[in-house]
């Protein structure tokens, strides 16, 4: 391969698929918790729940029309549809008594007051 080709790899151009990003449709969460325990799951409820270190994070182009769950059944973002990113964190969350997906105090005034842009 030649220099001139070798160059030619590197040169800057604009993606042939570029959106704009007001119009573009995109959505995703993350989230991890150091230690979960859960006791006692009995259908729709659990009994006590303790999670230490735990975080959550969501964006969503068109906002959020649903909540979005955790796969440990923690809510990482409650339904709001004028809310398009948002995150939240807790050094320990302690659930009792909670129906499932837990939401916490602290998950539900967190994922408020960290939300993003409307």
């Amino acid at each position: 391969m030649s220099l001139l080709g070798v160059a030619g790899l590197f040169t800057a151009a604009p993606a042939p698929a570029q959106t704009a990003a007001a119009s573009a449709n995109y959505n995703g969460y993350a989230s991890g918790a150091v230690v979960h325990t859960g006791v006692l799951n009995q259908g729709p409820t659990t009994l006590a729940e303790l999670d230490q270190a735990f975080s959550g994070a969501a964006v969503n182009s068109q906002g959020f029309t649903s909540e979005i769950d955790s796969k440990i059944n923690t809510v990482i973002q409650a339904a709001d549809a004028s809310k398009k990113s948002g995150a939240r964190g807790a050094g320990i969350e302690l659930g009792i008594g909670q129906n499932n997906p837990v939401a916490t105090a602290s998950a539900r005034q967190t994922s408020r007051s960290l939300a993003g842009p409307r």
